[in-house]
């Protein structure tokens, strides 16, 4: 898929799925699963959040880093080569997605540096507490320094390939096991800070119905467990006897269980899983008998590796849309 110019509005044509765009400008693209799994998406299947126009320019080679630093300098590729390279497979997945098998996720394969690396390069100074992300597009994003030196990415590469127009050449910030808003792409600039920008505190946040009717703001988790059914799809006809019921899990903190039921969740059993790194998708598989004709519905939950499973439906106390992940179910007719 080759697009010509940043500024270029994108025709719904000129996509490899053009009914998963969402929104032509700002441009945004759902990914699908269509009943096939994949264990790494298609560069051209990849979702797409972005909160502005594309940029007119990509921003230049060499990442200004700046701020409360004792060291202030512009980082290129002739630094970068001489760091310690990562690779790591990890779902990218919107605030704001939702529970079903089309949405705003998709796992990749990640190459770049760890932004402690790069950092120390510039030498934070102690009273720093946020990293300043900034976008050539006018998005940005404030993150508390101490994650992005734990797990932040700087990232040049997705899927084995360098970065194209579209998914934010040359750099974006990654934050495997968190949400997409931090993943900063077409970086322009790291500015470290002692104070969030102001819209940190604003967007971006769980929102909780306290005593009295007020309004609870805290900031969102990593990435919360959830598991989708991939096949049968919504609405199948099946025969009598065995199915096969396939998904996807996945979490901030890896995936340890995921449970299947054909009685809509009052029975359960458990499915094998492929084996994944922490923070990309797991394969799920299990062979489920259908005894009779009728509508069933199946199920599917998972449990992370901290033993936290997927509840059955949202928490009633949550006032914002942001990290859903209750159990998601589909109806199908056995013939």
């Amino acid at each position: 898929m080759e697009i010509v110019g940043l500024a270029t509005a994108l025709h719904p044509s000129a996509l490899f799925a053009a009914h998963h765009l969402i929104s032509n400008d700002p441009l945004i693209i759902e990914f699908d699963f269509g009943g096939h799994i994949e264990p790494v998406t298609s560069l051209d299947d990849f979702t797409i959040y972005n909160h502005f126009s594309l940029p007119v320019l990509p921003p230049p080679a060499d990442l200004p880093i700046d701020g409360e630093v004792a060291h202030p300098c512009k980082i290129g590729i002739e630094r970068l080569i001489g760091l310690t390279p990562v690779k790591i497979v990890a779902v990218l997945e919107s605030a704001g997605n939702g529970t079903e098998p089309r949405g705003l996720m998709s796992n990749g394969l990640w190459e770049g540096w760890r932004l402690a690396d790069v950092l120390r390069i510039a030498q934070p100074e102690k009273e720093a507490a946020w990293a300043n992300f900034y976008g050539a597009d006018g998005y940005a994003r404030s993150v508390p320094l101490d994650r992005v030196m734990r797990s932040g990415l700087l990232i040049d590469r997705l899927n084995g390939r360098l970065l194209d127009k579209i998914h934010g050449l040359p750099y974006r910030a990654a934050f495997p096991g968190w949400y997409g808003m931090d993943w900063v792409k077409w970086l322009s600039r790291i500015k470290v800070v002692k104070e969030p920008l102001a819209s940190a505190d604003s967007d971006y946040l769980e929102l909780l119905r306290g005593p009295g009717g007020s309004d609870i703001p805290r900031q969102l988790p990593p990435v919360q467990v959830k598991s989708v059914i991939v096949s049968p799809l919504k609405g199948a006809l099946l025969n009598v006897g065995k199915v096969e019921i396939s998904g996807v899990a996945w979490s901030g903190n890896g995936i340890s269980k995921v449970e299947v039921s054909a009685d809509g969740g009052s029975t359960w059993s458990e499915a094998p899983l492929d084996a994944a790194e922490t923070y990309s998708w797991r394969v799920w598989r299990a062979d489920l008998a259908l005894h009779e004709q009728g509508l069933v519905t199946f199920a599917c939950r998972a449990t992370d590796s901290q033993g936290i499973r997927q509840p059955a439906v949202r928490d009633p106390k949550r006032l914002d849309y942001f990290a859903l992940n209750e159990i998601q179910r589909i109806r199908c007719l056995v013939v």
